[in-house]
C-alpha cells in the first residue's frame, strides 16, 4: 500500500547535546537515550521547564534533579579531554615556544649582550683609572636594544596566552585537536579569556597544583578552568 509523504513519521528535531555522553538529544525527550542522563533545565519526571533556582518542579511538585549532580563528560557534543592528552599538548606548545625563542635569541639578544659587555668594560676601566662612576652610568650602559628585547618578551608572554584563551586554542591545540570552550561550546571570548589567563598565573604560582588539579577533577578541569567557567574538549572527531 502506498504511503503518502504526509503520513510518514517526521524525525524529531535535535534539541542539543547530552552533557554526559555527547549524544544528540531529540526534542521532547526527558533523558538522553544513550546514557540516561536528564536534560538540562527540564523536570526529569514530567518534562516541564524548570526555573533557574527551583528546588521542586512547579508542574508536578517533585524534586528538581539538575545536571550539576552528575559528572559532565561532554560539552556541546564534544568529549572533555583527559589530563594526559592535555599535558601532552601543553608540552608541544612549550616546545614550539622554546624553539621560537631559541631562534630569536641569537638574532636579537646576543648582539645586545655584546654591546652591554663592551660598555661595562669601559666603565670598569674608568673606575680603575680613578674616575667616579655613578649608578646612572651603569643604567645608561644598558643598550636600547636590550630594553626593547626584554619589554617585547614580557609583552608577548602576557599577550599570547590571553589571545589563545580568548579564541579557544593555542597553536598546538589547533593542530592536534583541543579547544577551550564555555558551557555552551563556544569560544571563551575576551572577558572569559582574560579571567582564565589571570587565573592561570595563580594556578602556576601555587607550585603548579592548579594545573595538576585536572588529573583528579571529575571533569578534568584546572583551577583556572573552574574560575573562568571553561572546559577543554577533544575535537579530533570533527576532522
Amino acid at each position: 500500500m502506498q504511503q503518502w509523504s504526509e503520513d510518514a513519521p517526521t524525525p524529531a528535531s535535535p534539541a542539543g547535546f547530552c552533557d554526559g555522553c555527547g549524544a544528540t538529544l531529540a526534542a521532547g525527550t526527558r533523558f538522553c537515550t544513550s546514557c540516561g542522563r536528564p536534560r538540562e533545565g527540564f523536570c526529569s519526571w514530567c518534562n516541564a521547564p524548570l526555573p533557574e533556582d527551583a528546588r521542586f518542579c512547579p508542574s508536578c511538585g517533585r524534586p528538581a534533579v539538575r545536571n550539576r549532580v552528575y559528572r559532565r563528560r561532554a560539552v556541546a557534543g564534544k568529549p572533555i579531554a583527559g589530563f594526559g592528552f592535555r599535558a601532552g599538548v601543553f608540552m608541544v606548545d612549550s616546545l614550539i615556544w622554546s624553539t621560537v625563542w631559541g631562534i630569536l635569541n641569537p638574532i636579537l639578544l646576543n648582539p645586545a649582550m655584546r654591546d652591554l659587555q663592551d660598555d661595562l668594560e669601559a666603565l670598569n676601566r674608568r673606575a680603575a683609572g680613578g674616575e667616579p662612576v655613578s649608578a646612572s652610568d651603569f643604567f645608561e650602559a644598558v643598550p636600547t636594544a636590550l630594553w626593547i628585547y626584554y619589554f617585547a618578551f614580557v609583552a608577548i608572554s602576557l599577550t599570547l596566552p590571553y589571545v589563545w584563551n580568548s579564541i579557544g586554542w593555542s597553536p598546538a591545540q589547533r593542530m592536534i585537536g583541543l579547544r577551550i570552550v564555555d558551557a555552551e561550546g563556544r569560544a571563551p571570548g575576551w572577558r572569559r579569556g582574560l579571567a582564565r589567563t589571570a587565573a592561570s598565573w595563580f594556578s602556576g604560582l601555587a607550585l603548579g597544583l592548579g594545573y595538576l588539579a585536572a588529573a583528579w577533577h571529575p571533569e578534568k578541569r584546572t583551577w583556572h578552568d573552574r574560575m573562568a567557567s571553561t572546559w577543554v574538549v577533544d575535537v579530533r572527531t570533527d576532522r
